[in-house]
């Protein structure tokens, strides 16, 4: 069987005490903390780009979850782990090549997750239109927040005053933005 660190390689730079392992969401490790504290194995959880965080929420969620990829051969390796390491059954795993679908794929959506993770392509469109899916009380999660070209989406959230935690690990940021009303 093919090892996790195989299908989901880290750069040498990304150690386990600065960002998940290839069985942890590739954020940073604070990051990967704070979500172990704040999930509730039986929430609802969407996640925009998928690899080892869909196979560590395989692990932790009880009802079935959602992750949305672009790219097909990323998708047919997430799908390969998910197959050996735990249950397809339990993953809503969708392979949308079409970004205007996949950025509007929750656009409908209101107060229905208690969890989005933004990771994937077109993070600002993907922040846009699944803003309104979270919940009050809820979370947006957003890798490489400190992107400039990100900016844009975070503004957007930042009109409706969420509760902000920002994590750093001397090479990208993850926040988190708390849906409060």
């Amino acid at each position: 069987m093919q090892e996790l660190a195989e299908l989901f390689p880290r750069s040498e730079k990304h150690t386990p005490d600065l960002v998940g392992t290839s069985e942890e969401p590739w954020l940073t490790r604070d990051a990967v903390n704070i979500l172990k504290s704040i999930y509730s194995p039986f929430g609802r959880l969407l996640e925009f780009g998928c690899g080892s965080s869909t196979l560590w929420w395989c692990k932790w969620m009880k009802p079935r979850f959602t992750s949305i990829e672009h790219d097909e051969e990323w998708y047919n390796k997430t799908k390969e782990a998910l197959r050996l390491r735990c249950s397809l059954q339990k993953v809503n795993l969708l392979h949308i090549p079409d970004f205007d679908i996949y950025t509007t794929y929750l656009s409908n959506l209101i107060n229905e997750f208690d969890i989005v993770v933004v990771d994937g392509r077109k993070r600002v469109k993907c922040i846009k239109n699944s803003w309104g899916a979270v919940r009050v009380g809820g979370y947006l999660v957003l890798d490489n927040s400190d992107r400039e070209y990100y900016q844009e989406g975070i503004d957007y959230m930042l009109a409706d005053n969420p509760g902000v935690i920002d994590t750093w690990n001397g090479l990208f940021r993850t926040s988190f933005y708390r849906k409060i009303k």
